[in-house]
Formats: C-alpha cells, sequence, structure tokens
C-alpha cells in the first residue's frame, strides 16, 4: 500500500474545456466517474440519469436508470458499480419550476476490465479506520489500483500507449494537486492524467550522470512551483582506495575493471535533479563528490556486502528550503541545504564497528523518509541490512533532528510502531517499504 489520502475532486481532472464527460462512445478506466455537459444560462438544476446498458431507445433507457438525481451544477462525480459493463446516460435541464426544458441526447460508455481489478485475483481489506473519514482512498503500487474503504477498486492504471503491455515496475504512484500522477515506469519518470495518458516526461539524455540516460529510480515528486524533483544514479569507475568507503567494502556482487593493469571498481552514487515544466534542468546534485570523502562515513575494518550508498527517497522541504535523502545501504539519512547542495548534516548509525552484523541503533535499510510541520523527520525502518536473510520486525519510527546543525547530534527516536501486526506475515521487510502521515 502507497498512500491512504482524501477524496479529492482533482484526481478526476474534470476538464473545463470538455464539453461533453464520459464522452460518446468513451472506454473508462475507473468506475469513479466525472458526468458534465454544456452549460445553459437560466437552468434552475440538472438531472442526471445513468443506466445500465447501451440504449438508444429511451423506454428501455428510463426503465434500467439506476442512478436519477437533481443537481445544483452541470456537472458531477458518481461511482458506478463495476467495471467491464456499458452504461448508457443523459443530463436533462430543469427551470425554476422543476419543469424539464430540454435534455441531452443518450450518450454511451464502457468501463474496461484489467485483472489488476479483478478481486478473484487481488483483494485488498481495510481492518479498522480510526481517521473517522469514511472518503478515503488507497493508492497501491506496482499494480496501480485504487481503493475506497470498502475495499472496492475504483481506478486502475491502464497501458500506456507509448510503452505498450507493461513489462517494467511501476513505483511511486502518487497524486498530485494538478489532478495528475507522477511515477517511476521502469527507468522512465512520467506524469499521467486519470485516463493513463502521459503529460509529461522527464529527459533522459545522461546530461547530469554522463552517461547515455540519468537511470532514474525510487521517487518522482512534482513540487508546489510545478517543477518535478527525481532520483537519478551517477555511474563511478575508481580504484578502490581512492573511494572512503572504498577501502573497506568489498562486496561479493560489486563490477570490477582491469585499466592500464589497475583494478578500477563500479560505484553507484545517487543524485537528485529538478527540472520545469518543460523538462529544462533547473537545479542538480550530486553526492559523489561527498561520499568520496570520509567524513561522513566511519568505517570498521571487516568487509562490508555492498559497495553502494543506494539512495531510495527523499524529502523536498520547500518552505525551509531543505532536503532530506535516505541512503540505505549506509543506514544513513542525510540533510542538505537548497539550492546551493550544502552538506548540513546526517542522521543515523554510522558504520564504525568491525562487525559485518547491521547497526541498528538507531534505523537501517531503511525507506521513505519524511518530515512533518513540526520539523520532525520520520520513514519505514526496515530494521535488516541487504544481504542478511533474518526475517527482522519493521518499524514505523519519528525522529526528533538535534536543535543545530553541528554535525555531531543525532536524531532522538520519539514514537514507534511495530508492524508485527499479523500473524501471518513475518512483521518486516528486508527491502522496499513506505510510510506516509
Amino acid at each position: 500500500m502507497h498512500k491512504i489520502l482524501p477524496l479529492i475532486f482533482c484526481l478526476l481532472a474534470i476538464s473545463t474545456q470538455a464539453k461533453i464527460m464520459p464522452a460518446e462512445g468513451a472506454k473508462l478506466n475507473y468506475v469513479l466517474s466525472g458526468f458534465m455537459v454544456d452549460e445553459k444560462p437560466g437552468t434552475a438544476q440538472y438531472r442526471l440519469q445513468i443506466a445500465r446498458g447501451n440504449y438508444s431507445d429511451n423506454k428501455l433507457f428510463n426503465k434500467n436508470v439506476f442512478i436519477d438525481k437533481k443537481l445544483s451544477s452541470n456537472r458531477t462525480i458518481e461511482e458506478l458499480p463495476d467495471f467491464g459493463r456499458q452504461y448508457t446516460w443523459r443530463m436533462s435541464y430543469l427551470n425554476a419550476k422543476g419543469k424539464e426544458t430540454m435534455a441531452s441526447p443518450l450518450y454511451h460508455f464502457a468501463t474496461d476490465s484489467s485483472d489488476a481489478v479483478d478481486t478473484t485475483m487481488h483483494r485488498l481489506r481495510v481492518i479498522g479506520n480510526k481517521l473517522g473519514n469514511s472518503e478515503m482512498m488507497i493508492t497501491t503500487d506496482f499494480k496501480a489500483v485504487i481503493y475506497n474503504l470498502q475495499g472496492k477498486p475504483l481506478w486502475y492504471l491502464p497501458q500506456i500507449e507509448k510503452f505498450g503491455p507493461r513489462q517494467v515496475q511501476l513505483r511511486d504512484l502518487k497524486p498530485t494537486k494538478w489532478g495528475t500522477f507522477t511515477c517511476l515506469y521502469g527507468f522512465h519518470a512520467i506524469e499521467i492524467d486519470y485516463n493513463g495518458k502521459i503529460v509529461w516526461e522527464a529527459p533522459d539524455n545522461g546530461q547530469i550522470s554522463g552517461d547515455s540516460n540519468e537511470f532514474y529510480h525510487h521517487e518522482l515528486t512534482r513540487l508546489d512551483n510545478g517543477h518535478y524533483m527525481v532520483c537519478g544514479d551517477e555511474i563511478w569507475w575508481a580504484k578502490p582506495d581512492s573511494i572512503a568507503y572504498g577501502k573497506r567494502y568489498m562486496p561479493k556482487d560489486i563490477e570490477v575493471q582491469a585499466q592500464k593493469g589497475q583494478s578500477y571498481r563500479r560505484y553507484v552514487f545517487g543524485t537528485l535533479i529538478e527540472y520545469d515544466s518543460v523538462g529544462n534542468i533547473v537545479w542538480y546534485w550530486k553526492s559523489r563528490k561527498h561520499f568520496i570523502e570520509n567524513e561522513h562515513v566511519a568505517l570498521g575494518n571487516k568487509p562490508r556486502y555492498t559497495g553502494f550508498t543506494h539512495l531510495n527517497s527523499f524529502f523536498f522541504d520547500e518552505k525551509d528550503s531543505i532536503i532530506y535523502m535516505s541512503y540505505r545501504d549506509i543506514n544513513r539519512v542525510v540533510k542538505i541545504r537548497y539550492p546551493d547542495g550544502e552538506w548540513l548534516n546526517s542522521y543515523g548509525s554510522k558504520i564504525s564497528t568491525d562487525s559485518t552484523d547491521p547497526d541498528c541503533t538507531y534505523f537501517c535499510g531503511q525507506h521513505c523518509v519524511r518530515c512533518l510541520p513540526n520539523g520532525n523527520i520520520y520513514l519505514f525502518d526496515n530494521h535488516t541490512e541487504r544481504g542478511h536473510e533474518e526475517k527482522p520486525i519493521s518499524y514505523i519510527r519519528i525522529y526528533k533532528q538535534p536543535e543545530t546543525d553541528n554535525k555531531k547530534e543525532n536524531v532522538t527516536k520519539t514514537w514507534s510502531f511495530a508492524c508485527n501486526i499479523d500473524s501471518n506475515a513475518s512483521g518486516g521487510a528486508s527491502t522496499g517499504g513506505g510510510v506516509y502521515m
């Protein structure tokens, strides 16, 4: 489960330019649909009627109407009963006396279906809701479906025309205040509308990575100013003794190249890139120049599993111009200032003992760092490291930041929730995980 959010009308992205919605012959990937006709001056009320089935005869239409309501506006949102069905609808115009002055033609549309919303294959069950809001929705990553709190699927991501049948991982699907969604589709960073049409795509020319592409991963966020920020990677080949943590990390899966009689290892350093609405680079930050030095990562003498830092999430506090980043494989949360990129602080357990076991004093293998309005940070603490096969108990945790960024003080845990709430599951995740508050 990626995120729980209130039911908001902008998700439907009802266009003020549209004449009729749903359009004649439309095929919808949702059952939570907008209905709209042309506005007519002098109309006191509108009457919406929706029938199951495809009809051109008014009598048959009237006989099968299951939604019949009067509206104060020429647009509304209705929840249809099923995917894989045909529907017919019309809107009538009423005067102040409630009499019909005219009616639209009968319009026809269908709701498509998909394995993703087949409840014989995939189900979601909400076992409790203490927030008191019955109009909340749940969006799922990977499968890309929106559910209501009764477990009914309302929307699914259809096949994206540019990419064809989905054969890659989709992640970080989340709504924006513009009535769209952002997500990572494989290595593509895209924004889509409610119908699954691409409305924006990040350039992927390797301008920051110096490679053939930017290797987008984990997180894409549309900022309050309309810009986009996304995680990328920079591949760097270096002699092991030239990278501070490379002297200690001797992983079993890292690539080695021989160049002029010297061994070079392949290191992956995270990048952050900000684009404007037309794809111009506004700002970027490279972690390589910071992690090459030993200042931020203390190490012991025994080999570690991995040689990567593994950026897996970020949070941009736009109000205070601060960016937080989670680096899973070194168990650190990094805090920098925007836009100068100055490293302000880093939190978590330093790798400072002569042990191959993870130090989870603060958190380890963590994901999804975020910041609360009071300045506290929270994250999903996987509580294990990659390469350790034990089944951990993972946690959702809140931490208070130190008063000053003196790089000596660490965070203080103020709240923790253990995820061992299901007797049929292990209560933990060795990889992945997210939380939103």
